[in-house]
């Protein structure tokens, strides 16, 4: 894509003379930020717009372009695109609306200008877009940022309604841009494509995505996942909420939302999921000014005991980490800290401390290990240095420690924030969106160099004509059951009776839906005969007879084979009311064994599991042979476990279930 960013020659096909056309600003934009190379506006009505020749056609164009970037109105755009295509132009940027945003028409119109994309060479961004721009070659080809603000951070939005407000907040948060991107429609090159290049830009430092969709879902997986080895990836998903559930066979698939989905991709690609606009802009300024925050161990620095107590509390929910002051540092610090101060973490050195205690405190722990960010509380009391104590702040900038301030107040702490935004001080309004931040940045980077085994699944090329019945197939995987038997007759049913004892469990094993239970055709801890031979009456033959399994937690392991994302592991708690439950977590394969691990502490079970001391490994032996069911079988579309009983040392399935291809 290098063309795309770096163009030595650019075409403005629909530029204009008028001050309130977008021929004209983009054009103007392109001229004012002193791109150095050939510029060539196309408008048939005109020879020359600000001091440029102007031709009536590209074809008239007789130097080489890399780039053209077109503002035509929609209906005219499959004609310039053909024009560029025959010009031999290898990218094209479509500023023009007008197309799939307005209805079928547009569409259609859509659908003409992608059939001549698929059919040639050429590249194209949008339509119905805001436009690019390359800090580092002073390229801004957008109708958004008249003035470019230079930086580390290159932006990909997909609305460029909120990339234009984007643009304009980065100044307040301190950061700049080395790329922008407004993706529009994404007729052609979308998210993934621009996420690999950006991945190894070298002006870039940190990415910043808005999506409303994900075009490919694997692609995007199998993209962010070797960025963020290399630099964090912010992502801001609009569109996020569910609208219903497909009937579906299983309650795998029944459960199974675009939420938990998008969740997995965004787990397993470790980016960084930014719930607001504001919580994405917080990160960012960050990112893009501090060392990396290697660890969840912070340092609470304060004036005021409120402010720390919100701090704490705050990273007590997030699982942030206070280590304690040893006692040899606490020694030397009450000796130049005020008298009142809490020589703790937090460390409250009350209303009287002056700038040269922060700074006492500060150099303190900039060489400890221990703390991997400080952050820097103050309330503008009477005794309060606040301009010395930002100075002070901004000095120690320099060292590799993050450094995070939060001055609650207004004009109080105006000028302190002043000094913030000239040093780039990250600085919070509110401390426990500073901690909050702080816990995104750090679980980036621990998740960065958590060691990621991969776990190897392969076909074995099972023969999909030889199922058997789903406890069956389970048990051909070393997944544990109760001991147990099918019968179609009384007879058979006391033959398994005598061998496996009392108490049992009596299903149906017919066509029924998945509220087996709900429909009574199971009976559970069937103690003598005469309760045996009625059960089967009422659950009626052909029935599985099973050994009861009395363990105090129920699970659920399933997967769904998904046209998009391939197949989805997942993972909550089981039983009879696990739809009302909903307590689940997936992943998409293939896998590491740190997605089984994150996907057993996403839930509720999984808490409880890990309190009670639960030995996960049986847990993980099976999630990952029904990954491995689900690769050699192909024609299995849904597989349901549930429920799963454990108990500290085993984990025994008692019911399954599959759908298949039809």
């Amino acid at each position: 894509m290098e063309k795309l960013f770096n163009p030595q020659s650019i075409a403005i096909i629909g530029a204009s003379r008028h001050k309130e056309k977008l021929g004209y600003q983009i054009l103007d934009v392109l001229v004012r930020n002193g791109y150095k190379g050939q510029i060539y506006p196309v408008n048939p009505e005109t020879s020359e717009i600000m001091n440029l020749q102007c031709f009536p056609e590209v074809a008239a164009i007789t130097e080489k372009i890399d780039l053209a970037v077109i503002i035509v109105p929609a209906p005219m755009v499959p004609k310039v695109l053909k024009e560029c295509i025959s010009k031999n132009i290898e990218y094209a940027v479509i500023i023009s609306a007008g197309f799939a945003e307005l209805g079928e028409e547009g569409r259609l119109l859509q659908n003409e200008i992608k059939n001549l994309i698929k059919a040639s060479p050429i590249r194209v961004v949008g339509p119905n877009c805001l436009g690019i721009f390359n800090t580092s070659a002073n390229f801004d080809a957008t109708f958004a940022a008249p003035q470019l603000a230079k930086g580390n951070v290159a932006a990909v939005f997909q609305s460029g309604a909120l990339g234009v407000a984007f643009l304009d907040w980065a100044e307040k948060y301190h950061f700049g841009f080395s790329k922008f991107v407004s993706l529009g429609n994404k007729v052609d090159i979308e998210e993934s494509e621009l996420i690999e290049y950006l991945a190894d830009d070298p002006d870039t430092k940190i990415i910043a995505l808005y999506l409303e969709e994900i075009t490919d879902p694997q692609k995007f997986l199998k993209a962010c996942r070797k960025a963020t080895e290399k630099k964090p990836v912010i992502i801001l998903k609009g569109g996020t909420t569910n609208l219903g559930a497909k009937a579906a066979f299983s309650h795998t698939a029944s459960m199974i939302k675009s939420s938990h989905t998008t969740q997995a991709i965004f787990s397993q690609a470790n980016l960084i999921v930014a719930p607001t606009i504001e919580a994405m802009l917080n990160i960012i300024q960050v990112l893009s000014s501090e060392p990396q925050i290697i660890s969840k161990r912070m340092l609470i620095v304060t004036n005021a005991g409120g402010p720390g107590i919100l701090a704490t509390d705050m990273a007590s929910k997030l699982g942030m980490e206070l280590p304690a002051i040893d006692e040899k540092s606490a020694v030397q610090l009450r000796i130049v800290l005020p008298k009142v101060a809490s020589i703790h973490n937090p460390l409250d050195m009350a209303g009287e401390a002056k700038a040269k205690d922060y700074e006492a405190v500060l150099k303190y722990a900039i060489e400890r290990d221990e703390f991997s960010s400080i952050l820097v509380l103050l309330t503008p009391q009477t005794a309060t240095e606040v301009k010395e104590t930002a100075e002070i702040l901004a000095s120690l900038s320099k060292y590799p420690k993050p450094i995070i301030a939060s001055f609650l107040g207004d004009k109080a702490v105006a000028e302190a924030i002043n000094i913030f935004q000239e040093y780039k001080v990250p600085h919070f309004d509110d401390p426990e969106i500073a901690v909050f931040t702080i816990n995104k940045i750090a679980n980036y980077w621990i998740n960065v160099w958590k060691k990621k085994y991969p776990i190897e699944i392969e076909s074995n090329g099972a023969n999909i004509e030889t199922l058997g019945e789903p406890m069956q197939l389970i048990q051909n995987y070393n997944i544990p059951v109760s001991p147990s038997g099918f019968a179609t007759t009384m007879e058979v049913a006391l033959q398994i009776l005598a061998r496996i004892g009392f108490p049992v469990a009596i299903k149906n094993v017919g066509k029924f839906g998945e509220h087996k239970f709900k429909a009574g055709k199971v009976k559970l801890n069937i103690t003598s005969q005469e309760y045996f031979t009625q059960a089967i009456k009422q659950v009626q033959f052909p029935v599985l007879i099973q050994k009861m399994v009395d363990f105090p937690f129920e699970i659920i392991i399933g997967a769904k084979r998904d046209e998009q994302m391939g197949i989805i592991l997942t993972f909550g708690w089981g039983g009879v009311f696990v739809e009302d439950l909903s307590d689940i977590s997936a992943r998409i394969l293939p896998l590491t064994e740190v997605d089984l691990d994150e996907m057993i502490k996403e839930t509720k079970i999984g808490h409880i599991l890990i309190r009670e001391k639960v030995d996960l490994s049986n847990i993980k032996n099976i999630m990952v042979a029904v990954a491995q069911i689900m690769t050699d079988y192909s024609n299995i579309t849904e597989l349901d476990l549930n429920p799963i009983k454990v108990t500290q040392d085993q984990a025994i399935c008692v019911d399954a279930r599959y759908n298949l291809k039809k």
